[in-house]
């Protein structure tokens, strides 16, 4: 399939349910946008709470590890050498082994905080637009994870091209698409989806959807390391 035909679905993909959203909910859907919208404003309510600060931590988990592995790969093959890391396996196996321990904290800190805060909202609750977008958000987003898999494989995605490994250039799907970074964008894209779609009253007045700005800034943070280092 040619990359403009490519380009051409995923923005259908955006474009279509919301269009469709507004013709068959518009009014509502547009009155919880500005009420999310006006939630900011309590932002003092919430912002220097310490659970906060911890999710935010947590989050931070995962970048702190892939900043110093872009940035110091030698300092992680070194340590990858010591018995207790040579048993994981390669050094990327390593970086793997290390990302499902970083979204132990993220997942962690996510559902730790929604739970803590209120309880899950019922079926009934989840309003068109939280299904609509956070549906949409979240599959798009698995579909850039899961082809990023297919393109480069383990190596490309966990930095084997920074220790050592060879990686295999992709020029095809999802890099044709319409992003240099389609897994970033992916993960986040997936990750604000849901946010969105179990978000609630009682958990938007207490800085739910900050998390998806957290998130957002994060990758684009990652981003930025391997764009300009």
């Amino acid at each position: 399939m040619s990359s403009t035909l490519l380009r051409l679905g995923f923005l259908l993909s955006f474009t279509v349910p919301p269009a469709a959203l507004y013709v068959l909910d518009g009014e509502n859907a547009t009155a919880q946008l500005k009420d999310w919208v006006v939630s900011f404003q309590n932002a003092k309510d919430w912002i220097f709470q310490l659970h906060f600060w911890v999710v935010c931590a947590c989050l931070s988990v995962e970048r702190i590890i892939y900043t110093f592995i872009w940035l110091r790969p030698k300092s992680w093959m070194r340590m990858c050498k010591q018995p207790f890391f040579r048993s994981i396996g390669t050094p990327v196996d390593v970086v793997v082994k290390c990302f499902w321990i970083s979204k132990v904290f993220q997942f962690g800190g996510f559902i730790g905080w929604y739970f803590y805060m209120a309880p899950l909202p019922a079926l009934t609750d989840i309003t068109p637009l939280q299904i609509t977008i956070g549906i949409q958000f979240f599959v798009i987003g698995q579909i850039l994870n899961a082809s990023i898999y297919h393109a480069i494989g383990k190596n490309g995605v966990y930095y084997g091209v920074k220790l050592g490994q060879r990686v295999p250039w992709c020029t095809g799907f999802p890099f044709n698409v319409f992003t240099m970074h389609p897994q970033y964008f992916g993960a986040n894209l997936s990750a604000v989806g849901a946010i969105i779609f179990f978000a609630t009253p009682a958990h938007i007045s207490q800085g739910w959807l900050s998390f998806a700005f957290v998130q957002s800034f994060a990758y684009f943070y990652m981003a930025m390391v391997e764009q300009h280092l």
